[in-house]
C-alpha cells in the first residue's frame, strides 16, 4: 500500500487509522486503479457513503463483486 505511492508531497491518500485525511461526512467518488508492470490495468469507481458514525458502499450489489465472491482465491507462493 503506503510503500508504492510513497512521494506523493508527502501524504497519504488512504483513509485509516492514520491516515491525516479523513473522510468527511458526504458521499466519496472512489475510483481505484490496479496495474501491473506489463502495462495492464483497470479502475472502476464506486460509491462511499460516509456518515458521522459509518461507512458503507452506496451499492454492495455488483456484477464484479459477485464476480469476484464466486472465485476460490489461491495463494501464490
Amino acid at each position: 500500500g503506503r510503500q508504492q505511492i510513497k512521494g506523493i508531497f508527502g501524504s497519504d491518500p488512504l483513509w485509516g487509522p492514520e491516515s491525516h485525511f479523513p473522510a468527511e461526512p458526504g458521499l466519496w467518488a472512489v475510483e481505484p486503479h490496479i496495474g501491473t508492470s506489463d502495462g495492464i490495468g483497470v479502475k472502476w469507481e464506486e460509491i462511499l457513503v460516509v456518515t458521522e458514525s459509518d461507512a458503507y458502499w452506496l451499492d454492495d450489489d455488483l456484477p464484479h463483486v459477485k464476480y469476484w465472491q464466486g472465485q476460490e482465491w489461491k495463494r501464490s507462493a
